[in-house]
């Protein structure tokens, strides 16, 4: 069976593994895996560039050295899986993806019905169960939205069909399923909380979860990268409005950035950074 890099096997919808709850602490080798492109504050010889990657550490860890569902301010693990079903690792990505996209038949305010998007669902192979556990959960998290504010601020019971409503995708879901889903970081963060159901990727990701080490980190998110670029393919999805491997390529720079901090060091990586601009 699947189980979480926490050692357990998915057994319910609610199950995570248990995070490591200890302050999170900054890791010497993050600013030099930043690239030249970030935040500038302040102004002048107080000048501070806060690189981007610093933004998305934050908001997905927290206060925690390890992602953990429940306290990541914005994060939310797009990959996770409420049954025994790797196709599921997409459910999540293929809903914002297909609200978002004109194809969905749309109210004045952009809010697609809940049976057109049970439709297009259950034509991609999902069932009522998935949809609906899938819809709940990024209402909950803020990737998606009705207009009464379901689910965000207006709690709804466990029994209550999410179908009944109209949903819309917000900013923080498209931002997920276009650039994190790609990305080191977030396939750094998520791949412990995720159940892998091929043995190779799963002994990968079981082996450096507790590691900081950036290699280990590298080896980590590579495998569980191409874990998920696999199940999609095996997944032979029909949507013209969303392509996992597409996001991947799109991210495979940051990959390089590590990949290239893990050969040559840090030194030579921080003469680059210096003669890109990039500076705190």
């Amino acid at each position: 069976p699947a189980t979480r890099a926490g050692g357990r096997p998915l057994a319910n919808r609610t199950e995570r593994i248990s995070a490591v709850r200890a302050p999170c602490h900054r890791q010497p080798t993050d600013d030099a895996l930043t690239s030249n492109s970030g935040h500038r504050m302040g102004a002048g010889q107080g000048d501070y560039q806060v690189p981007l990657h610093e933004f998305t550490k934050h908001a997905l860890l927290g206060e925690y050295s390890h992602f953990n569902p429940l306290s990541s301010l914005v994060g939310c693990n797009i990959f996770d899986v409420g049954s025994a079903d790797p196709r599921e690792h997409f459910i999540c990505c293929l809903l914002i993806a297909y609200i978002s996209s004109p194809l969905g038949v749309k109210d004045n305010d952009g809010f697609v019905g809940g049976p057109v998007i049970q439709k297009e669902m259950l034509r991609l192979g999902f069932t009522d169960d998935q949809v609906a556990h899938s819809l709940r959960r990024l209402a909950r998290k803020r990737l998606i939205e009705t207009p009464q504010a379901h689910y965000r601020e207006l709690p709804v019971a466990e029994d209550v069909d999410p179908l009944q409503y109209f949903f819309r995708a917000t900013s923080i879901g498209i931002y997920h399923i276009r650039y994190w889903a790609g990305s080191f970081a977030f396939l750094d963060a998520v791949s412990i909380d995720t159940p892998i159901f091929d043995n190779g990727p799963r002994g990968v990701v079981f082996a450096n979860a507790a590691s900081f080490d950036i290699s280990d980190r590298l080896k980590k998110a590579e495998a569980f990268r191409d874990y998920l670029n696999s199940k999609w393919h095996e997944g032979n999805f029909d949507a013209t409005y969303y392509d996992f491997p597409t996001v991947i390529r799109d991210r495979s720079l940051e990959f390089r950035t590590v990949e290239n901090f893990v050969r040559n060091g840090p030194r030579a990586n921080r003469g680059r950074q210096s003669a890109r601009g990039w500076r705190r």
